[in-house]
C-alpha cells in the first residue's frame, strides 16, 4: 500500500509540473496560446505584416484621464485607434515581436481605402501611460516608430499616487495600508527598476511586481529622460485639470498638434473613476512637501503653471 501511495503522489506531482510548464509554454508562444484565441486575434495575427504601426501614443501618466482621452479621440472621423487600448508592447511585451504590435491596428489597405474616399488622412493610436516609466521602453518607440507622436498628461501628483494606490488595492492587488507603501517606495522603486532593466517583468508577472507609486510621480525625472529621446516638437503635455473642465478647448490643441481638422467630439463621459475614502490630512501634507521641489522644476522644465498643492 505504501508503494501504491508514492507512486499515486508521484504522479500527481508530475501532472502539476507538467500543466505549470504547459502554462508558461503557452504564454510565451501567443500564436498557439487557444486561451487568447478569438477570430478577432487570428484575424489580426494572420494580416499582421500589411498592418500600420501607430501615428500617436498616449504613453503617460498612470491615473491621469488616458483611458477617458483614448474613448474621446476615437470618436474623430479621421482617428481609428487600435483595437485594445493598453498594449504594453515596448515595456511588458516587447518580447512577443512587431507583427504582434501591428496586428492591433488597421490594416494598410483600410488606411488607403479611407484616404482615397475622404481625401483627408487616417490616423490610429493607443494608449499605454505605463510607457514612460520603463526604463527601455521610450527607446524602443524611438527605434520602431521614430516620428510618433507622444501625449502626456500630467495629474497632481499627490492624486495620481491616492489614486494609483486605490486602483490596486480595490483590485486586491495591494495588501498594505498607504502610508506603509509610502515607506516602502524606494526600495519598489529600486527592484521595479532592476527587473525592468533586465527585461524580467512579462505580462503574466506585472501583478506580481510592488508598485513604487511616489517614485512614479515624481514627473520631471521621466520627462527629462523623454526630453532626450525625443524632440519637444513631438510632444503634447496637458493638464488634467484642463481635461476635466474644458475637454473641447484640450481636444482642439490635440487635433492641432496631430495636423487633422478640427471635430468637436459629442460623448464626453468620463471612464475609470475611483471611488474611495479621503486620504489622511497629515499624509496628504507629507506628500505635498516632498513633491514641491520637483513640481517647481517640472514648471521651469516646460514653461508651464501646474498649480499643484
Amino acid at each position: 500500500m505504501k508503494l501504491e501511495g508514492f507512486l499515486i503522489i508521484g504522479f500527481c506531482n508530475s501532472i502539476m509540473n507538467f500543466r505549470k510548464y504547459f502554462k508558461n509554454w503557452l504564454l510565451n508562444h501567443p500564436w498557439l496560446n487557444p486561451y487568447g484565441f478569438t477570430k478577432q486575434r487570428l484575424y489580426g495575427n494572420i494580416t499582421s505584416p500589411i498592418r500600420i504601426l501607430p501615428d500617436f501614443l498616449i504613453a503617460g501618466f498612470n491615473r491621469s484621464g488616458t483611458h477617458s482621452l483614448f474613448e474621446y479621440m476615437n470618436q474623430h472621423p479621421n482617428i481609428k485607434n487600435a483595437n485594445r487600448r493598453e498594449i504594453h508592447y515596448f515595456t511588458l511585451s516587447y518580447w512577443r515581436g512587431l507583427n504582434w504590435y501591428k496586428s492591433y491596428f488597421p490594416t494598410k489597405i483600410y488606411k488607403k481605402q479611407f484616404e482615397n474616399k475622404s481625401k483627408s488622412k487616417l490616423l490610429t493610436g493607443e494608449a499605454t501611460p505605463h510607457y514612460i516609466f520603463h526604463p527601455l521602453a521610450i527607446k524602443r518607440i524611438k527605434q520602431v516608430i521614430p516620428n510618433v507622436k507622444l501625449i502626456i498628461i500630467l495629474r497632481n501628483p499627490i492624486d495620481n499616487v491616492y489614486s494609483h494606490y486605490q486602483y490596486y488595492k480595490i483590485r486586491g492587488v495591494e495588501k498594505n495600508s498607504f502610508e506603509e507603501v509610502i515607506k516602502e517606495d524606494k526600495q519598489r522603486f529600486e527592484i521595479l527598476e532592476h527587473l525592468y532593466n533586465f527585461d524580467q517583468v512579462k505580462e503574466h508577472s506585472f501583478k506580481k511586481v510592488k508598485m513604487p507609486y511616489v517614485s512614479y510621480a515624481t514627473y520631471v525625472n521621466y520627462i527629462k529622460r523623454l526630453l532626450e529621446i525625443f524632440p519637444r516638437k513631438q510632444i503634447l503635455f496637458i493638464k488634467n485639470t484642463d481635461l476635466n473642465e474644458n475637454p473641447q478647448i484640450v481636444l482642439k490643441n490635440i487635433f492641432d498638434f496631430l495636423e487633422i481638422r478640427q471635430y468637436k467630439i459629442k460623448e464626453l463621459k468620463k471612464r475609470n473613476i475611483g471611488k474611495y475614502e479621503k486620504m489622511k490630512s497629515e499624509t496628504r501634507h507629507e506628500l505635498s512637501e516632498y513633491f514641491k521641489p520637483y513640481n517647481e522644476e517640472l514648471e521651469d522644465l516646460l514653461k508651464m503653471k501646474l498649480n499643484w498643492k
